[in-house]
């Protein structure tokens, strides 16, 4: 969940953590299950807020940070009642694979263009940034005259496609590129610096610690050990990728390691992992349905972080990851019922620019003349004669007054993505 922080004096750093880490997952069996999760230390940090009343000035707050324990040296097994439904997300995650495999090159970019905006908008309303896809298409079309909110969204989207190249790549993950999908997703943020792991202590919870505090992560200076162990554990754990994407992702909220955005650079993580761990090369929309329970969501990694248990947040990770899977194989028909529509309403022959004009809508959800022609490497002139056509068909629509500059819209993809987007039971 990202949390803004307290401002905070300075907090001890813990020393030597790797190696006492290394020498107790040593001491335990060589394949402990993951109910032997060990538990996170406790080191007490001072932090510094503004009190209620403005007569009393600084409050200066003792508190108890959790320090996670290091986890790329942990072997994971799984107990037989979370094994039967990791094995299920799995089968899910290699059945989608095989769908797309099966769909012709336009329908596979098509589908994963719809996952990766559907995924970012997700994942920003879990952090209360709700955008619709209109929204943000317009905010993509226009940087300059976006809203706030847009413009945040529009940074999700750059830091999962980063995500996605991090994860197809051949070079192991780093705590460096942590960071560059920090910046990525705060780049249009406001007041917040980023591309920096946070230099203070903060909590999660009520603005007054008297008023109740669900977390205090653990202090600045452990952060970036805590990270290089995070990407060791992500690159080289022999775990499954649905059991090795859970625990990253909970690892790193456990962490927390910027002011902002560690919620959503969590749910970039996902889907590096799965890429690297071999479980995936689509992006299943987990965090659609990690939308419709945030409650849940937010209780099992309190379970992991607090009561080393990750045992419950596995099996929430699994199950929203076959549902997932489920809904990106519906999107995938509902994207090529829609091209047949859209065929079968212009008439469209077979190789024809129209064709291939219909094949690339989906990504062009707002578009100019001028775009078009780039895509389909022809003339703006044909260009809008074509969205000329699509307009006669009640296909597209112009969006923007005047002839000079005319935008087009794609309602039909828009609600196509907001449904695949909203929370639904």
């Amino acid at each position: 969940m990202d949390e803004r922080p307290r401002q905070s004096t300075d907090t001890p750093t813990i020393s030597g953590q790797r190696a006492s880490r290394r020498n107790t997952a040593a001491s335990m069996p060589t394949a402990p299950t993951i109910l032997d999760w060990p538990v996170a230390g406790r080191v007490p940090t001072t932090v510094t807020t503004e009190s209620k009343s403005w007569r009393d000035g600084s409050v200066t707050h003792h508190l108890y940070a959790l320090v996670p324990p290091f986890i790329a040296d942990i072997p994971v097994a799984l107990p037989d009642v979370l094994s039967s439904v990791v094995v299920a997300a799995e089968r899910a995650l290699a059945e989608l694979d095989a769908q797309l495999d099966s769909c012709d090159a336009a329908v596979v970019e098509a589908t994963t263009f719809a996952l990766l905006r559907s995924e970012s908008v997700s994942s920003s309303r879990i952090e209360g940034i709700t955008v619709t896809h209109r929204r943000l298409a317009e905010a993509i079309q226009d940087a300059g005259s976006a809203k706030r909110l847009a413009r945040e969204v529009v940074g999700n989207i750059n830091a999962m496609q980063a995500a996605v190249a991090y994860g197809s790549g051949a070079d192991p993950f780093t705590p460096d590129d942590i960071l560059d999908l920090h910046r990525q997703l705060m780049a249009g943020a406001v007041g917040v610096k980023e591309g920096v792991y946070r230099t203070e202590q903060n909590w999660i919870g009520a603005e007054h610690s008297e008023d109740g505090v669900a977390y205090v992560p653990p202090p600045p200076g452990t952060i970036r050990g805590l990270m290089e162990d995070l990407c060791d554990f992500i690159n080289t754990s022999p775990t499954t990728s649905v059991v090795r994407a859970a625990i990253a992702h909970a690892q790193f909220e456990a962490v927390h390691p910027f002011v902002d955005g560690n919620g959503r650079v969590g749910r970039c993580i996902v889907s590096i992992t799965l890429r690297k761990a071999g479980g995936t090369t689509t992006i299943p929309p987990v965090s659609s349905v990690l939308l419709t329970n945030t409650d849940g969501y937010f209780a099992a990694l309190h379970d992991f972080q607090q009561n080393a248990n990750p045992g419950p947040w596995i099996e929430q990770f699994a199950n929203a990851t076959i549902v997932a899977c489920s809904r990106a194989k519906a999107l995938v028909i509902d994207i090529e019922e829609l091209k047949t529509d859209w065929r079968q309403r212009t008439a469209a022959r077979a190789g024809s620019h129209m064709t291939r004009l219909i094949d690339a809508l989906p990504m062009l959800t707002l578009a100019t003349a001028d775009q078009v022609a780039q895509r389909l490497e022809i003339d703006a002139n044909q260009a809008r004669r074509l969205l000329g056509q699509l307009e006669d068909a009640g296909i597209a629509k112009q969006a923007s007054d005047g002839r000079r500059n005319r935008v087009w819209c794609i309602d039909q993809m828009l609600r196509l993505l907001d449904d695949h987007s909203l929370a639904r039971t």
